[in-house]
């Protein structure tokens, strides 16, 4: 039986996912800078502009000025939002064409399910997306690389609303443990923004136990929301993407106890209410009244 085209292109990818399977956790690029430009240019900024989205970038740390110590850090990206569109098409290539984030030589972890996806895979390590596992994380640190989280992560996503800013960390605090564990600082920022490019749908709160089951348990994260006239598509937003100041957290620390992790992420929620603060005037005015509502989860459950 003659090959039929889709079956020689299915074995041509099967291929190259098992040369590639490796690349979501190594410290190295994939591809070139200039295909990162040709993906912002003809996908990601038609695709903004065709759904009104506008980006926003303050970031006081320049070259030149960036205290000692600060580089390799662990960037602290929030809030999760429903899906991450904002950071996902107006920021994460900044990472790769902007000098000002590639002199952090910064990597962003994603979640592993989102490297199962054809395509997808390809263009989250195309921008510098790498698998958020302790191996990979402690890897990219350890060869003087940055990595940026969202310490939320799916817990968060699942809880998303836009008519309220929060930040729902992990029991564990992984991110201050990871960033104690290598003596490098926590650089906060925060997109504003993010949680209103999708608006909560009526059965948010009767699914939210199932949602919240379904990200424990498979780690999938379903937000209960819609978009613009209903659809998937985002509604406009002028999303703002705020660095803030460095947070250090002492020399390494494989071990740190409770009472260590604690201080540092006093320091931490100091640094993100001062962001938000400072900034809230790019939220919608009732969403700033109701100000940033930052929690630790109580359940035993959680991953970095």
């Amino acid at each position: 039986m003659a090959a039929t085209p889709a079956s020689v292109a299915l074995a041509a990818y099967a291929l190259w996912l098992v040369g590639t399977w490796n690349a979501k956790g190594r410290p190295a690029p994939f591809g070139y800078k200039w295909m990162v430009i040709c993906v912002q240019r003809l996908f990601f900024d038609v695709v903004a502009r065709c759904c009104g989205l506008k980006g926003y970038v303050e970031f006081p740390l320049a070259e030149g000025s960036i205290p000692a110590g600060v580089i390799p850090c662990v960037v602290t990206s929030a809030p999760h939002g429903s899906f991450g569109i904002g950071f996902f098409l107006l920021h994460f290539h900044r990472l790769l064409t902007e000098q000002r984030f590639r002199m952090f030589r910064c990597y962003a972890g994603g979640a592993s399910v989102l490297f199962k996806v054809p395509l997808l895979r390809e263009l989250l390590l195309l921008l510098n997306v790498r698998e958020a596992t302790h191996r990979t994380l402690d890897t990219l640190i350890s060869n003087g690389n940055s990595v940026a989280l969202n310490p939320g992560g799916l817990y968060e996503q699942v809880h998303t609303t836009h008519e309220q800013e929060s930040v729902i960390l992990q029991p564990k605090l992984g991110f201050i443990r990871l960033a104690m564990k290598h003596g490098v600082p926590l650089l906060p920022a925060y997109g504003f923004g993010e949680n209103q490019m999708y608006r909560s749908a009526f059965y948010a709160t009767p699914t939210l136990p199932l949602r919240r089951w379904l990200a424990d348990r498979l780690r999938i994260g379903l937000p209960a929301v819609y978009g613009r006239f209903g659809t998937i598509f985002p509604f406009p937003v002028h999303h703002g993407f705020v660095v803030g100041n460095p947070v250090p957290t002492g020399g390494p620390n494989p071990n740190p106890t409770d009472e260590q992790v604690n201080e540092v992420l006093e320091r931490w929620k100091e640094e993100m209410h001062r962001i938000f603060d400072s900034h809230k005037h790019l939220l919608p005015p009732d969403v700033a009244a109701r100000g940033l509502s930052i929690s630790v989860r109580r359940s035993a459950r959680s991953r970095l």
